[in-house]
């Protein structure tokens, strides 16, 4: 059943039953028959009241659910998504006072060039679950006018949420429509705030209003509760608006329904049901006039929601739901026009980036043949240099001084070095040309082989070395054994200096590598108690030719951890170190 059928219903047939009782029965019922006929016709009044000041809350609530859902602002920095709400105040300055942004972290951007943090107010929490949020009336930080905060939360296409739009909604906008229907003698009006804060009062003095709301119970809905106002008795009535969290409480006076019942029953029967009838009548009007355009808006906006940018509001109103329903038909066209301009863009940029990765590709071909090449043709230049100058050490030593012996020995040092350095270039290059495939590799035995090769270089007493058993992954098996050779090479080098050196080779839960961000539940480590390194410069650690000690301290290329970078990305793995100077190291990697 729809919902002005609905108030067809609730409008006239009450009055029609009312009339017939009122008519039927005897005029010592007259007092009360009278009561309640005026009873209902503040409950016709209060729920109109109600509906007009609902409307006008989800009027303001569907214009900031468009804003919050715009894509200019769920995939938009704060300060894009700031600049998008000032555009769209041009629009909206009769509806609300002002307009702002509130990022994740509670900071608020106004487009009046507001800036605070709401992280501290109490309805911080309800942004951060999801929820909208209509605050108590509160006052506004620059024209000091009682407002009420409506927040919509904002959510990117991941449905994470980034942040919240506000809208500062003026009080006395919704009240200069409520004081057009005054009350009448012996009736009262009150309105609350969602925080139960006193908005809106009727014609007694403050006194009295506290004395009303003390015997009331303002927090639940009431009806027809005796009350006791200056010796005078009322019967109240109250109503909760959604959206909102406001109550209306209507109060009427009894006496004026014991004065009314004086006159004749029948002339006061008849009027009660023809106002009650006009009154239903209205309601049906209004809710008619009210409903049908929201029904239109929001089919629309489910035409939008779906991918249907064509879709447009056909019939619109010479009222502020009608400034809406433009707005949406504007924003549709815009959004229409933006979706078309963006397919185009992203086939210009599909078509560069196919560009760029063939002309990538290209390059690295001839970098890598370059670099080949480059080393192959250093190789006998240095051996010549090396091989002379030791032939000069030899042969000549007695007949050169000191300081030329110690010439030649820096010469043989750089060249053995440079020598060095193309190896790692080269085992560069071999990653890069080498053809992947991937079996069953056992990397604890590969470790325990390495380990055998290099205790000969380390008394086996000051050193301790533990590999877990046991430990296979799927890999080329000529370029793993390169990554444990590199990781136990910088691990039993940088440990040397230790009095006991431990050396470990193990494998981490699979919460823990869920924790460090691994995409892998498999993931290894090597670890050493050695040198360490400061985690400021973790990011030149695989970075080619890179050191983060002098070669008096340690020696090497700086070209190890760069090819161990490259096999696991290879592999599709990750790679990831912690460290601590003085304390150690620890490199954990995936191959998948």
């Amino acid at each position: 059943m729809k919902l002005y059928q609905r108030n067809l219903i609730i409008a006239i047939f009450p009055p029609i039953l009312i009339i017939l009782i009122c008519i039927a029965i005897s005029s010592r019922f007259g007092e009360t028959l009278i009561a309640g006929l005026y009873q209902k016709k503040t409950n016709l009044e209060l729920q109109l009241h109600a509906e007009k000041i609902s409307n006008f809350f989800r009027e303001k609530l569907l214009t900031t659910k468009l804003l919050a859902s715009s894509p200019s602002v769920r995939s938009a920095s704060p300060e894009e998504a700031l600049a998008f709400l000032k555009a769209e105040y041009r629009w909206l300055s009769d509806d609300f006072e002002g307009l702002y942004y509130n990022d994740k972290n509670g900071n608020v951007l106004g487009i009046h060039g507001e800036a605070f943090n709401v992280r501290d107010r109490s309805y911080f929490d309800q942004i951060d679950r999801g929820e909208i949020v209509f605050t108590d009336v509160i006052k506004s930080r620059g024209t000091q006018n009682r407002i009420v905060l409506l927040l919509v939360p904002v959510f990117n296409d991941k449905q994470e949420r980034t942040g919240a739009v506000g809208a500062a909604i003026q009080v006395e906008r919704l009240l200069a429509e409520l004081r057009k229907i005054d009350p009448g003698e012996g009736e009262i009006t009150i309105l609350l705030g969602s925080g139960k804060t006193l908005v809106s009062t009727g014609n007694f003095e403050e006194k009295d209003e506290t004395d009303f709301l003390r015997q009331i119970d303002s927090s639940t809905v009431i009806s027809h509760k005796k009350v006791t106002i200056q010796n005078e008795q009322y019967t109240a009535s109250s109503l909760v608006i959604e959206p909102g969290g406001w109550t209306i409480i209507k109060a009427l006076q009894d006496s004026k329904i014991r004065k009314e019942a004086q006159g004749p029953l029948k002339i006061i029967f008849i009027i009660a049901g023809v106002v009650t009838i006009i009154a239903g009548l209205l309601a049906i009007f209004l809710s008619y006039k009210v409903l049908h355009p929201i029904k239109s808006i929001f089919e629309t906006l489910k035409k939008l929601s779906c991918g249907n940018l064509s879709a447009r509001i056909g019939k619109i109103p010479l009222t502020e739901l009608g400034d809406i329903a433009r707005a949406i038909n504007v924003m549709a066209a815009s959004l229409e026009q933006k979706n078309q301009e963006l397919e185009e863009l992203n086939i210009t940029l599909e078509k560069k980036v196919r560009d760029r990765t063939l002309s990538l590709e290209s390059v690295n071909k001839e970098l890598e043949a370059f670099s080949y090449s480059v080393s192959h043709d250093l190789r006998t230049p240095l051996r010549s240099i090396d091989g002379f100058s030791q032939a000069l050490v030899e042969d000549y030593s007695d007949k050169l001084g000191k300081d030329a012996l110690d010439y030649l020995k820096r010469v043989r040092a750089a060249s053995q070095r440079m020598g060095q350095l193309i190896d790692g270039m080269l085992q560069l290059s071999k990653v890069n040309r080498s053809n992947l495939q991937k079996v069953e590799v056992d990397l604890s035995h590969v470790a325990q082989e390495i380990v055998n090769n290099h205790v000969k270089s380390m008394p086996v007493a000051r050193a301790t070395f533990t590999i877990r058993p046991n430990m296979k992954v799927k890999g080329d098996p000529v370029l793993i054994p390169i990554i444990l050779e590199n990781l136990f090479s910088n691990a039993i080098k940088f440990s040397s200096k230790k009095e006991f050196p431990v050396i470990e080779f193990g494998e981490i839960s699979e919460t823990d590598a869920a924790a460090m961000g691994f995409r892998s539940k498999k993931v290894l480590f090597v670890k050493d108690n050695g040198a360490g390194f400061d985690m400021a410069y973790e990011n030149k650690l695989f970075r080619a030719f890179q050191r983060l000690h002098t070669i008096e301290e340690f020696e090497g290329t700086g070209i190890g951890l760069a090819t161990i970078l490259r096999i696991i990305n290879e592999h599709g793995g990750q790679i990831k170190a912690e460290g601590k100077p003085g304390e150690g190291a620890t490199f954990y990697f995936s191959m998948d």
